[in-house]
C-alpha cells in the first residue's frame, strides 16, 4: 500500500514520457521520481536510452535513429520492449509509479505501451514535453546532451550537428498525443503553458501541480542574511528591530550587486522588519 495517505487503494500508475529529444523529458522524469519518492511512493525510472547504450553501445550515428532504417528501427523497438518488460515486472513486485522514459513519438508506440500497461492493471498517464523555443533547445543540447556517453570524445560542433540530425529524424515521425489516447499532461516551452487532460485522483493531481512549478533550465538561488539591525549593534537577541545605518548600507549594496548581475529576481523574506527593509531596495 502506498505511504501517501493511508488509503486502501494501491497506487499503480505508469507515467509514459513523450517528446522529441532535447525537450527535457529525462530531467522531468528524474525530478518527478525524486518528488514521488519524497512523498513515500515506490517509484522508478526506466530509461530506454540506457538500455540501448548497455546493449549495443553508446556511439550510434544519427542514421541509427532514421525511421527508414529497418535495422536501427528494429533495435530501438527491441530495447523499448525490454525496458517495458522490466517495468511491468517491477510493478508485479510492488512498484507503485513507473516512469517509462523514451521519446514515444508515434501513436503506434504509445498504443503498444499503454495496451500492455493497462493489461497489467495500471493507470496510464502520458507526460508530453513540447518546446519550440530554439534558445531552450540549444541550451539543452549543449549543457546536457553533449556530456552524455553518446558523444564522449566527440568534438562539440560535430556532436551538435549529429544530435540535431537525430532530432530531425524523430521530427519526421512525431505525432503529438491526442485526446482520445487517454489521460495526459502536456508541458509547453518548459512550463510556459501546461495542458491537463482527463487527470483525476490525488496523485495525478499532485503531479500536475509539480510539473507546473518544475524548472528545466538551470537557475540561481541566492541566500542572504538581513543587514545589521539596531539590536545587533546592542548585542541583543530577538525582537523586531529596524536596520541600523550599516544595515541600510548593506541593503543598498546588495541591491546594486543583484542589479549588476542582470537578473530580475523574485524576492522572498520573512515578515520581520529587518528582512523587509533589507529586501526593499
Amino acid at each position: 500500500m502506498s505511504a501517501l495517505d493511508g488509503r486502501a487503494q494501491t497506487v499503480r500508475i505508469a507515467l509514459v514520457m513523450v517528446g522529441l529529444p532535447a525537450r527535457g523529458k529525462t530531467h522531468m522524469a528524474r525530478r518527478v521520481a525524486r518528488y514521488l519518492r519524497w512523498l513515500g511512493v515506490r517509484t522508478r525510472v526506466f530509461n530506454v536510452g540506457n538500455y540501448r547504450r548497455q546493449e549495443i553501445g553508446s556511439h550510434q550515428p544519427a542514421a541509427f535513429f532514421d525511421p527508414d532504417n529497418p535495422e536501427g528501427k528494429a533495435a530501438r523497438r527491441r530495447m523499448a520492449m525490454r525496458a517495458l518488460d522490466d517495468m511491468l515486472e517491477w510493478f508485479a513486485s510492488g512498484g507503485e509509479v513507473g516512469l517509462y522514459d523514451a521519446t514515444n513519438t508515434t501513436r503506434a508506440r504509445r498504443e503498444t505501451v499503454a495496451t500492455r500497461a493497462r493489461a497489467h492493471g495500471l493507470e496510464v498517464v502520458f507526460v508530453e514535453s513540447v518546446c519550440e523555443d530554439e534558445r531552450v533547445i540549444e541550451s539543452n543540447i549543449r549543457q546536457t546532451k553533449l556530456h552524455m556517453p553518446d558523444y564522449a570524445g566527440v568534438a562539440s560542433d560535430a556532436a551538435v550537428a549529429d544530435f540535431r540530425a537525430r532530432i530531425a529524424h524523430y521530427e519526421r515521425a512525431y505525432e503529438p498525443v491526442q485526446e482520445d489516447e487517454g489521460a495526459f499532461v502536456r508541458v509547453i516551452d518548459v512550463g510556459r503553458k501546461l495542458v491537463a487532460h482527463r487527470i483525476q485522483g490525488y496523485l495525478p493531481s499532485r503531479l500536475v501541480y509539480f510539473l507546473m512549478n518544475l524548472h528545466v533550465e538551470p537557475r540561481s538561488i541566492w541566500l542572504t542574511r538581513h543587514g545589521q539591525s539596531t539590536f545587533n549593534v546592542e548585542d541583543r537577541v530577538g525582537g523586531d528591530p529596524p536596520l541600523s545605518p550599516a544595515g541600510r548600507a548593506f541593503a543598498t549594496s546588495l541591491a546594486a550587486h543583484v542589479k549588476a548581475s542582470g537578473v530580475t529576481p523574485r524576492v522572498w523574506t520573512s515578515t520581520l522588519a529587518r528582512t523587509r527593509e533589507t529586501a526593499a531596495p
